[in-house]
């Protein structure tokens, strides 16, 4: 052969592994899929949350605070967590405060306590927290059993220079405080 004159490449070398590479990915993408389509779903959870009113509904709104509050003012807010499902559930509660018609953005002053059936579920039995403290996860109740909460509330009259400052402010100029439950419940696989 002419030195001028080159070999034909091999273009099989490099056809074949790319075509186990092809049939690899598409073999993986219809097993994932299977997986995902035959995986078994959660199941949704029945439970219900009442109160005095009646039931809750998502996204309503329930009456914590009674009637005006003011500092030294204090109150308790009582509901019902139901388990209606076959297994026990899994609870988080986390909770948030807002302040409107008060050009506000500081710390909280209100201080809140949460309890089932009367035991706080804080560590720290007895103590008062922060709204952004309320933030539970793992309230465990069996299967057609319901407990009582008690959000226990209070607006301290005198906390320390900081909270007392932003509290006058908010007595003296008005607002409406509403404090928002977000509530899930997951069943409890065994």
């Amino acid at each position: 052969m002419p030195k001028s004159q080159s070999k034909p490449k091999n273009t099989g070398n490099v056809i074949k592994p790319l075509i186990v590479l092809v049939v690899a990915l598409i073999i993986v993408t219809i097993f994932i899929i299977l997986a995902l389509l035959l995986a078994p779903r959660a199941a949704i959870p029945e439970f219900k949350i009442t109160d005095r009113q009646g039931s809750w509904e998502a996204q309503g709104e329930i009456a914590v605070f009674d009637d005006k509050i003011m500092p030294s003012s204090k109150g308790e807010y009582y509901f019902i967590l139901k388990n209606d499902s076959e297994a026990s559930l899994r609870y988080g509660i986390n909770l948030k405060e807002y302040l409107f018609g008060v050009n506000y953005n500081a710390q909280s002053f209100m201080q809140y306590r949460l309890k089932m059936n009367g035991v706080n579920l804080a560590d720290d039995d007895g103590a008062w927290h922060y709204i952004d403290d309320i933030d539970y996860y793992n309230i465990i109740i069996l299967p057609g059993t319901e407990q009582l909460m008690t959000l226990e509330w209070r607006w301290p009259f005198e906390i320390d220079g900081t909270h007392d400052q932003n509290d006058t402010v908010v007595g003296r100029t008005g607002g409406k405080l509403s404090v928002v439950f977000f509530v899930w419940a997951e069943v409890i696989v065994k």
